[in-house]
């Protein structure tokens, strides 16, 4: 009976215990993405804050062709400072959103690394937001349009590392949703199992 009842919920998921296996050494690295996003874009942060100049006599900022590889948050902000004139919170201001949004992500995987699934998710929503904020740093970039505006090509390159970024999260969330029903069944099986033996 027990063994019918194992059976149909392994036919009916479709998904064995060497699937099972398989997913969590994929999760095991899947948890670790937001840490090799987050390195991504502070690196290119870091970059970014050793190439900025200021010129004062045009007052404007040195060409920065970066700004598509950081956090969209920091692209946002970027041009919005081209009216400080000030070379210090030109670079210090981006560079605190992306390590705010850096570290948290690096402190969500790591908990995630462990087996709560639920900081991975919680790591994806923040990347999430930082994806949409895409559109307003690109809408910033044009409209003001000043020496610290996103150029095509950053725009182009932007959407394609979060597209990529997201596009593995996503596949992350899927193996999450298998393990935690396969782990689910395994439940409702052992309880079922154990339930029988106590009639017996």
């Amino acid at each position: 009976m027990f063994q019918s009842s194992a059976s149909s919920i392994y036919k009916i998921m479709n998904y064995s215990q060497t699937d099972y296996q398989k997913d969590r050494k994929r999760y095991g690295f899947l948890a670790s993405l937001p840490i090799i996003v987050s390195i991504f874009h502070l690196l290119f942060t870091v970059i970014y804050m050793s190439i900025l100049n200021y010129h004062p006599e045009t007052k404007t900022f040195s060409n920065v062709f970066v700004l598509g590889e950081l956090f969209a948050s920091s692209s946002f902000v970027a041009p919005l400072l081209e009216g400080q004139a000030n070379l210090m919170t030109a670079k210090t201001v981006p560079a605190v959103i992306a390590l705010v949004i850096g570290l948290s992500m690096i402190f969500l995987s790591t908990g995630a690394v462990k087996g709560d699934k639920r900081l991975y998710y919680a790591s994806f929503f923040i990347y999430c937001f930082d994806s949409v904020m895409i559109i307003p740093s690109i809408i910033t970039s044009f409209v003001l349009a000043n020496s610290l505006q996103m150029k095509v090509y950053d725009v182009i390159l932007t959407i394609l590392f979060h597209a990529i970024f997201l596009a593995v999260y996503i596949w992350g969330i899927f193996v999450c949703q298998r393990l935690d029903k396969y782990e689910e069944e395994q439940v409702t099986l052992n309880n079922t199992i154990h339930i029988h033996k106590g009639q017996k």
